[in-house]
């Protein structure tokens, strides 16, 4: 019974494992974007800034390089973060 509910924990770990990984990664998205909008900067800085990361998660730990990869920052990714981010802060605005 014990070996059971062991396996049933890997099993469900192989499946939130990803998705927790997911949502890191747009996280990550959204906080560099909102930084290159701060800084008004244009909007394919992301891609630099993207490979900027791989460079350094290669060369420094590269079995977590992959987790990198998911981070999308192209330029179109990067122009509706900061749409929903203004977004976002303009109803917020308009609750107080």
């Amino acid at each position: 019974m014990l070996s059971l509910k062991r396996e049933l924990i890997g099993q469900q770990a192989m499946f939130t494992k990803p998705i927790q990984d997911a949502e890191t990664a747009t996280e990550v998205s959204y906080k560099i974007s909102r930084m290159i909008a701060k800084r008004s900067r244009p909007f394919n800085d992301g891609d630099f800034v993207k490979n900027c990361i791989e460079i350094a998660a290669k060369k420094m730990c590269a079995e977590a390089s992959k987790k990198f990869e998911k981070i999308q920052l192209n330029r179109m990714t990067i122009q509706r973060r900061i749409i929903s981010l203004s977004g976002n802060i303009a109803e917020q605005l308009m609750e107080k």
